[in-house]
């Protein structure tokens, strides 16, 4: 009765074959998840941004997101900012945190490096500095490129641009150092 199966060396040459593609997928199925990720920390970032825009027209009173440790990509947090002196306040509510997990580098320009303040008509206070409005950077890991833009004008309109850029931002110190966490 013939035996049927494989020999030792056809199992052998199969698993090699396969590993020999999972190690040329791999690159592309880690820029697919990048992709993913990069993704989800852009519509994330803005529904927090329109949450908190939504929160100061109901509540009738200023209420500020910021970054948690002074890091988009950590996260944030939206406060009704009760005393004027925004998340440096502990004694102001909170309403919502996000956590994040720091490896897609979120990058604020100047006017929105660390909070964006939104008024009771939910426009951008003034007393943030951004009284021109702003740009959220979200980063590539490897490369001082930004592939989503969350854009901020000063009457407090939020939108999302998917586009790849270079951007100076990305390429900071500290994105070295959220890439390698």
């Amino acid at each position: 009765m013939p035996q049927r199966g494989l020999s030792l060396i056809q199992l052998l040459i199969g698993l090699s074959l396969i590993a020999l593609f999972a190690h040329l997928a791999m690159p592309s199925f880690r820029e697919t998840l990048d992709a993913h990720r990069r993704q989800v920390s852009a519509e994330e970032l803005v529904a927090g941004l329109r949450t908190a825009r939504t929160e100061a027209i109901l509540r009738q009173r200023d209420v500020v997101i910021h970054a948690l440790e002074e890091d988009w990509s950590r996260g944030w947090r939206i406060i009704v900012d009760r005393s004027g002196q925004g998340h440096l306040d502990p004694d102001n509510p909170v309403l919502v945190e996000r956590r994040g997990d720091g490896l897609t580098p979120i990058k604020g320009n100047r006017w929105l490096e660390q909070f964006v303040r939104f008024t009771a008509l939910g426009s951008i206070n003034p007393q943030n500095g951004a009284s021109m409005g702003g740009t959220v950077h979200i980063c590539a890991t490897d490369r001082a490129v930004s592939h989503h833009q969350v854009i901020l004008a000063a009457t407090g309109r939020i939108r999302l641009e998917k586009r790849e850029i270079p951007e100076a931002l990305c390429a900071s110190p500290g994105l070295q150092q959220g890439a390698n966490a």
